[in-house]
């Protein structure tokens, strides 16, 4: 019930409806009332059968009920409310905007990467993002290896290529956080360019934050300077 409890009243709203809705989805699998056949990203489907639902869930599922799946959602759940609560400072309207983007480069990938499944992928976005924004963090994993933020995405990336589990999504995630990265906090400075604000958040996107009541708990908190994994 604790457990709940914090997820309900102490995460902010963006990464409540993210992480709940992909608990939901894979609660639906384990149980069999849907099949992996039906959420997984195929275009041919969303085009022609107008199966538009697969555009989200193929960000949202991480796999079937088990350990493995509570760590993603761990992971996924705390580098969501990292850049909500902390990076963007509980502005839902731009973090909304950011997982907007990446969803959105994510998907003009995937015909190259084969990827059925997208979620991994947005969440090493997340966490690439985070890492450069976060430069004087220092992460400690398990207690034996302590490194800079900036280098926590590319840190799994190795252990997965080391342990030879698949590695290509996190790839792909990598490069649409720092293509992301880029556009939002290097392009505008460039001599030439600087003012230039190509990741500006629409006046949609905020409007309808505001009409959900997404925006409204504007909650500024200062990062913590040492990160256990």
């Amino acid at each position: 019930m604790e457990v709940f409890n914090f997820l309900f009243n102490e995460s902010p709203k963006i990464t409540k409806i993210l992480v709940l809705s992909s608990f939901g989805i894979s609660i639906l699998v384990w149980s069999g009332l849907i099949n992996t056949f039906d959420i997984y990203l195929n275009f041919y489907l969303i085009f022609h059968k107008y199966e538009i639902w697969r555009i989200l869930t193929t960000f949202l599922y991480f796999g079937e009920f088990n350990l493995n799946l509570i760590l993603h959602m761990f992971i996924f759940f705390r580098d969501s409310k990292i850049l909500e609560r902390k990076i963007f400072q509980g502005n839902s309207a731009d973090y909304l905007y950011f997982i907007l983007f990446c969803m959105i480069f994510l998907l003009i990938l995937s015909p190259i990467t084969k990827t059925l499944f997208l979620s991994t992928s947005l969440n090493f976005a997340m966490m690439y993002y985070w890492g450069r924004k976060s430069k004087m963090t220092n992460v400690e994993f398990m207690g034996v290896f302590t490194f800079r933020a900036p280098y926590l995405s590319l840190f799994y990336l190795m252990i997965s290529f080391l342990l030879g589990y698949e590695y290509k999504e996190l790839i792909i995630g990598i490069i649409v956080g720092h293509v992301y990265f880029f556009l939002k906090e290097i392009l505008p400075r460039i001599k030439g360019v600087k003012g230039i604000k190509l990741l500006e958040t629409p006046k949609i996107v905020q409007k309808m934050c505001d009409v959900l009541q997404l925006n409204n708990d504007l909650i500024i908190e200062i990062e913590d300077q040492n990160v256990m994994l």
